[in-house]
């Protein structure tokens, strides 16, 4: 997932500005695409929080329209320790507001060293199965997802192993276990950093070999497709992710998974690339950024992401951002493959605009 966010250049921003934005604007008024209206009541909404103002602000101005939160709250060190930074007030909120909690347990720092410590120690295992149910049941949780990353490709059978492991005890403690995994595919080397992002030419993500789709999916509620950071390096600018891009690991993913359990990954936030560095940050931010520098925020018609130029008189600015019209386009894949839903990386980012417009407005009820 990527989710700890770090500064990752030198580029030149896309000279067709102008076209990008006229073609988007008119591409996005042709699909007229179900809004939020009229989009399938029986879609699964399930969005990240984290220990943020923003995040939990928004939780409490949408839950109402949020089937499943999945709190940033844990995480196992390499001698299966469990830390925890489950804060306490939120647990008795959800429960107040009857919103399931799923928090997402993380290998610390997304280390391979520790997903290797933990899925190769059978006694770690059991230390820490046990240990995540007894906190589980003492906040009501709904269950627990798990988003081990960087899992060296050895691994793979022992990962799948300890989800299996993990949902055979769940169940008898009557809760719940999901997986995210890493999208199948990653974007080619690109010719030059200048180089318009591909549409095609997909190459193998090398994350991905340790994740056995198939038998996760057979032992989990649902997996969570983290289709997003398509591009996060400073050698690379590029989309968040890319509508084709997307598209791709979600087919290759269906070939393993059956699609009334997958829950398409969207990314709410914008990527700049300034430089030799690269941020992140929320849609409200993006759009302060273009207002500040009076740049127009173009559609790009074959990525279906926003995104403009600057030049702050030191050095040029990319930015990428999935706003509302890249949502309705990602959003809409997932009523077009009869997906269980989506998950979305994370409250606090999201363009405001999207909750009355592309978010379903009938919440499905998770059991």
């Amino acid at each position: 997932m990527n989710k700890s966010f770090s500064s990752r250049a030198v580029f030149k921003a896309h000279g067709r500005l102008a076209c990008l934005m006229l073609s988007g604007v008119l591409i996005v008024l042709a699909a007229a695409a179900p809004s939020a209206q009229g989009r399938d009541p029986k879609t699964l909404s399930q969005f990240y929080l984290v220990n943020e103002p923003a995040s939990l602000q928004s939780i409490q101005q949408n839950f109402a329209k949020i089937s499943l939160v999945c709190p940033q709250w844990l995480s196992v060190t390499e001698t299966g320790d469990l830390e925890s930074t489950v804060d306490s007030s939120v647990v008795e909120w959800a429960a107040g507001k009857g919103v399931p909690l799923m928090p997402v347990l993380v290998n610390d720092k997304f280390l391979p060293a520790v997903a290797h410590s933990v899925l190769g120690n059978e006694t770690i295992q059991i230390k820490l199965i046990g240990r995540i149910i007894d906190m589980a049941k003492a906040n009501h949780f709904f269950g627990i997802q798990f988003d081990f990353e960087n899992i060296p490709d050895d691994d793979r059978d022992r990962y799948s192993q300890l989800i299996r492991n993990a949902a055979k005890e769940f169940q008898r403690e009557h809760l719940k276990l999901s997986v995210a995994v890493v999208p199948p595919f990653a974007p080619p080397p690109a010719v030059s950093p200048l180089a318009p992002p591909p549409t095609t030419g997909w190459i193998a993500n090398p994350h991905s070999a340790a994740y056995d789709y198939r038998r996760l999916a057979e032992a989990a509620l649902f997996i969570s497709l983290m289709t997003y950071d398509e591009y996060a390096s400073p050698e690379q600018p590029g989309p968040v992710a890319g509508a084709p891009w997307v598209e791709a690991c979600l087919m290759k993913t269906l070939e393993s998974v059956s699609a009334k359990k997958l829950l398409l990954g969207v990314s709410l936030y914008y990527r700049e690339w300034s430089g030799k560095s690269v941020q992140e940050g929320s849609i409200q931010e993006a759009n302060d950024l273009a207002a500040k520098w009076k740049a127009q925020i173009g559609f790009d018609p074959d990525q279906k992401e926003g995104f403009f130029n600057f030049n702050d008189g030191a050095q040029q600015h990319l930015v990428w951002l999935q706003d509302v019209r890249s949502l309705q386009v990602r959003l809409d894949l997932v009523t077009r493959y009869h997906l269980a839903g989506f998950s979305a990386w994370r409250l606090g980012f999201e363009d405001p605009k999207a909750w009355g417009v592309v978010f379903p407005q009938a919440v499905k009820r998770i059991h």
